[in-house]
């Protein structure tokens, strides 16, 4: 499967989430700011994969390609960002998309804290589309620590200043949570864009791994302490919304730990050895990613349903 197609992969795989999260909470319809939310978390890790590429990847192919593809996935997440900005603008005032003004919509990015938010995610994304697209018009390098820089800014704002902002290290846990989230699911995405060859796997999936399963400890660590936090108590996990949505979330993550644990098994080691060809490499890659994504469709009906 072409590059492209494996990218539109993420967006069935959230919505699923997205849905699988609505009717543990009793919804009937998954709503469409936490489709839009989960479909900004996938393309915000992914450009912040693709930025630490050169850390993980000795592919020239693919390091040289980065740009093009930063601006385009960058340019996807803006879109999605844009859109939820004015969904959240409709829903805080008229209630109505097509009842929204022009002054509503001001007041909403000047008065109320989410679309403070959303207006810097906003400007964030676009910032890093220009970015990209300079440096592959003009065939020069991406300014990769900086783009990586403004898509953890992004990744980060909102989970910084969200439901946990006001309990202690509330909003640090959310921060480090998504951050570890997006380096972990952002990275392998980036691999299978990526990297074209068996000796490019060879070099940047060992790499990976060890990325990846510490990202695994720090999301696994963070999420138990978020859990606490909130819910105070075992008994809730079971008797409340969020506690199952939590719990939904534990058994996506379980469900990946496996899927590692397997994958080093049979994957990491032959491929750091030359013995798995770069299409098998990809498969599995995009498998992982899938996962994850339906995870992450989780994590937003979580987000605003919080």
């Amino acid at each position: 499967m072409e590059p492209r197609r494996r990218l539109l992969l993420l967006v069935p795989t959230t919505v699923l989430g997205v849905a699988l999260g609505s009717a543990i909470v009793g919804d009937q319809h998954p709503s469409a700011a936490a489709v839009l939310r989960g479909l900004a978390l996938g393309a915000a890790s992914l450009v912040l994969g693709l930025a630490v590429l050169p850390r993980l990847s000795d592919d020239p192919r693919g390091a040289a390609g980065t740009p093009r593809w930063v601006g385009s996935v960058a340019g996807w997440w803006t879109g999605i960002e844009l859109a939820g900005l004015l969904l959240g603008a409709a829903d805080a005032g008229a209630g109505r998309l097509d009842r929204l003004s022009l002054g509503d919509f001001v007041d909403y990015l000047t008065q109320v804290n989410s679309g403070r938010i959303g207006a810097l995610t906003v400007t964030t994304a676009a910032l890093i589309t220009g970015l990209a697209t300079v440096a592959y018009r003009r065939d020069r390098p991406l300014p990769a620590d900086l783009v990586a820089a403004l898509a953890g800014l992004a990744i980060i704002a909102r989970p910084a200043t969200g439901h946990l902002a006001q309990q202690s290290f509330g909003a640090v846990l959310d921060a480090v949570h998504a951050l570890a989230a997006a380096i972990w699911v952002g990275g392998l995405a980036a691999l299978a864009l990526t990297v074209r060859t068996r000796g490019g796997w060879a070099a940047a999936l060992p790499r990976y791994s060890a990325w990846a399963a510490r990202c695994l400890l720090v999301v696994g660590g963070t999420g138990v302490l978020d859990a606490g936090l909130q819910l105070r108590t075992v008994t809730a996990l079971f008797e409340t919304d969020y506690g199952h949505l939590i719990l939904a979330k534990a058994a996506g993550l379980l469900v990946l730990a496996g899927l590692g644990w397997w994958w080093r098994r049979s994957w990491v080691g032959p491929a750091a050895t030359h013995r798995m060809p770069a299409a098998g490499s990809v498969r599995r890659a995009t498998l992982e990613v899938a996962v994850s994504t339906v995870v992450f469709g989780l994590a937003a009906v979580l987000a605003t349903a919080a």
